[in-house]
Formats: structure tokens, C-alpha cells, sequence
């Protein structure tokens, strides 16, 4: 017997070819409605027509929260407005500067020993 599950819509693009001129085609998958996958698949494309870079070796915290997680995002409003206020007052300044691939396990578990000694909870 085999079991199946759904785990939602999957959006697929391809970026623009490298130096090497190979295709780099990209999938996100995990969106819970057709809508929000087609969404997010209109702004990489309106990305890449307006020559936005947004490969990870340059993006920071900040940028990838801002520009590649919240918007993907499907969640209640209420939700949503909770996850920027707590990204703007505590991830921002803390982490926010620092380039994605540079950002290290280490520098995590630190980052939370930090909120957990201010009296803030996480997990």
C-alpha cells in the first residue's frame, strides 16, 4: 500500500543563463493555493525582467525576509502584520545586515540565547 499526500502548489522558472551558459531553472514549492504560487512566480519573473539580482551569495537576512519569505507567505493577516513587527523589532537589527550564506548555526543559537536572556520566548 503507498501513501500519498498533497503539499501544495509548486511555482517553476528559469533564471537567466550563467557565464558557463548553462539553464538554472528554480522551483518553491509548499504554496497552499494555485493563486499565491502563480503570485509569487509573476514577481521572479517580473524580477528577472528588470535584472534584479537576488542570487543568496548577495542577499542579506533583511533581503531575503523582505523580498523572498514574507511575500510568500500564506498566512491570516493577523499573522502576517505578527511575523513582520517581530522580523523589524528583533530579526532587523540583530541579524538583518548579515549576508545569507555567511549566516552560521552558531550565529543562530546565539541570536536566540539573546532573546531568551530579554525575557523573549521562541520555537
Amino acid at each position: 500500500m503507498s501513501s500519498h499526500y498533497f503539499s501544495g502548489y509548486t511555482a517553476i522558472w528559469d533564471e537567466p543563463r550563467g557565464d558557463n551558459g548553462k539553464r538554472k531553472q528554480r522551483t518553491k514549492g509548499g504554496f497552499k493555493t494555485k493563486k499565491s504560487a502563480q503570485a509569487f512566480l509573476a514577481e521572479q519573473i517580473n524580477r528577472i525582467n528588470n535584472n534584479i539580482s537576488t542570487s543568496p551569495t548577495h542577499l542579506t537576512v533583511a533581503e531575503f525576509l523582505q523580498q523572498r519569505w514574507l511575500p510568500t507567505l500564506d498566512a491570516r493577516a493577523s499573522m502576517r502584520d505578527s511575523y513582520e513587527r517581530n522580523i523589524a523589532r528583533h530579526v532587523m537589527p540583530t541579524l538583518g545586515a548579515i549576508k545569507l550564506q555567511a549566516l552560521t548555526a552558531e550565529r543562530l543559537t546565539r541570536f536566540y540565547r539573546e532573546l531568551s536572556s530579554s525575557g523573549h520566548r521562541y520555537g
